[in-house]
Order: structure tokens, then sequence, then C-alpha cells
């Protein structure tokens, strides 16, 4: 996930007001996924607070 997101960062940068509604669809979703996977991972490690 992080590769892709930097992937999509790159992507972004070459033309901010372009790519910025594409980014939104994806580099956040990369980054939304991964905040999602860490927590079911804490769950099942028994770090749920």
């Amino acid at each position: 996930l992080i590769l892709g997101q930097l992937w999509a960062m790159r992507v972004m940068l070459r033309d901010p007001k372009a790519k910025a509604p594409w980014y939104n669809g994806t580099g956040v979703m990369m980054y939304v996924s991964g905040m999602l996977i860490t927590a079911f991972a804490l769950r099942f490690l028994g770090g749920a607070l």
C-alpha cells in the first residue's frame, strides 16, 4: 500500500490541479485501506482498547 501511495503522489504532483480529483479517489482510498488493515491486525493481536 505504501508503494502504491507513493506512486499516486508522484502522479498527482506532476499536475496537481488536474490530478487532485484522481488522487482523492485512489491515494486516499489506499490510505484509508491501510488504516483499516492496521485496525484489524491490532484487533487480532489483542491490541483493542
